[in-house]
C-alpha cells in the first residue's frame, strides 16, 4: 500500500473536514426546513380549531354593525325615527297614533358593532278615576288610554328593535315578548326587572330624568 506523504495527508484531512462541514450544514438546513414546514402547515386538527376560532371571533359580537342598525332605523315601517340634533347616537321614536307614543332611543357602539340600546318612555301623570271632578275623571280616562298605548308600543318596539340588533339570533321572539310584559308590570321606582339569554341581557326600571318620570328598557349585546 502506498503511503501518503505528510503534505498529501494534510490535504486529505482538509477535504474531509470541508465535506463534513458541508454535510453538517446540509443536515441542519433540512431540519430547519422541516420545522418551518410544520409551523406553516399545521395538522388538520389545529387547522380546524383555528378556523373555528376565527369564525367565532368574526361572528361572536352580539350586535349588528352600526351601518346595518342605522339602515333599519331609517327604513322601519312599524315606527318613525328621527336623529336628535346635537345628541350623538340618539333618536326620537314615534309609534302609533291616537294617542301616539314617543320614546327616546340611544345606543352605544363597540368596534363598529352595536353593543347596547336604551329606550326611554315618558310616563303619564296619574289621575283619580273616582274623583268628584269631571276634569279629573276625564284626565284619568285619557291616562288609561295613554298607558295602554305605551304598553303596546313597548311590546312592538322591543319585538322589532331587539331582533334587528341581535346579529346571532340569540334571543327568540317569545323571550323578547316575556321581557316586554315584565317591563310593562314595573310600577314604582323601587322595582326593576333583569334577565339574560345567550349573551344578551335585558334590564328595565323606572327613573327620573330632568323632572320626567321614565320607564327604561335596555338590552346589552354580548354581556
Amino acid at each position: 500500500m502506498k503511503r501518503l506523504l505528510p503534505g498529501q495527508l494534510i490535504n486529505v484531512i482538509f477535504v474531509l473536514l470541508v465535506v463534513g462541514a458541508a454535510l453538517a450544514i446540509y443536515l441542519l438546513s433540512r431540519t430547519q426546513t422541516k420545522a418551518d414546514g410544520e409551523t406553516a402547515s399545521p395538522s388538520p386538527q389545529v387547522t380546524a380549531v383555528s378556523e373555528e376560532t376565527g369564525a367565532t371571533v368574526s361572528t361572536g359580537r352580539g350586535g349588528v354593525p352600526e351601518s346595518v342598525w342605522l339602515t333599519h332605523l331609517q327604513s322601519a315601517e312599524a315606527f318613525a325615527a328621527e336623529p336628535v340634533s346635537g345628541s350623538e347616537r340618539t333618536w326620537s321614536i314615534s309609534f302609533g297614533s291616537d294617542p301616539a307614543v314617543s320614546a327616546q332611543l340611544s345606543y352605544t357602539v363597540d368596534a363598529g358593532f352595536v353593543s347596547s340600546v336604551e329606550l326611554a318612555f315618558a310616563l303619564p301623570k296619574s289621575y283619580d278615576a273616582d274623583s268628584d271632578s269631571a276634569i279629573e275623571r276625564y284626565l284619568a280616562s285619557s291616562n288609561e288610554a295613554e298607558l295602554g298605548a305605551r304598553d303596546d308600543a313597548i311590546r312592538a318596539l322591543l319585538a322589532d328593535l331587539l331582533p334587528a340588533c341581535d346579529a346571532n339570533d340569540a334571543v327568540p321572539l317569545s323571550t323578547v315578548l316575556v321581557w316586554a310584559e315584565a317591563a310593562i308590570q314595573i310600577e314604582d321606582d323601587n322595582d326593576d326587572y333583569s334577565d339574560d339569554e345567550n349573551g344578551v341581557a335585558f334590564l328595565s326600571y323606572r327613573t327620573q330624568r330632568d323632572g320626567a318620570d321614565l320607564l327604561i328598557c335596555s338590552f346589552f349585546m354580548d354581556s
